[in-house]
């Protein structure tokens, strides 16, 4: 696997994620079964990312420290781009 595709992994990962987090925190507000979406949503969310990056690592700690920052990336990027508060 290139540096490329261990980044893009992490990108993915990390869009897979945060997109998972607002998906979950809008239902949270409209539904009246919160401890469920907070719950349930973490776990898929977590299991994900968990199953993700071990599949990285099966490649190297190289891998996971690109992948890593992949993750970091997309975080940073949706902050500012859907932050709605002007982060820097």
């Amino acid at each position: 696997m290139t540096w490329f595709a261990a980044f893009a992994t992490g990108a993915g990962l990390g869009l897979v994620y945060f997109s998972g987090l607002w998906w979950s925190v809008r239902h949270l507000l409209r539904s009246p079964e919160r401890g469920g979406w907070i719950v349930g949503g973490r776990i898929v969310r977590l299991v994900v990312a968990g199953v993700g990056f071990f599949a990285l690592s099966q490649l190297g700690a190289e891998a996971v420290i690109i992948g890593l920052a992949g993750f970091w990336l997309t975080r940073w990027h949706l902050l500012r781009r859907l932050g709605g508060i002007g982060y820097e």
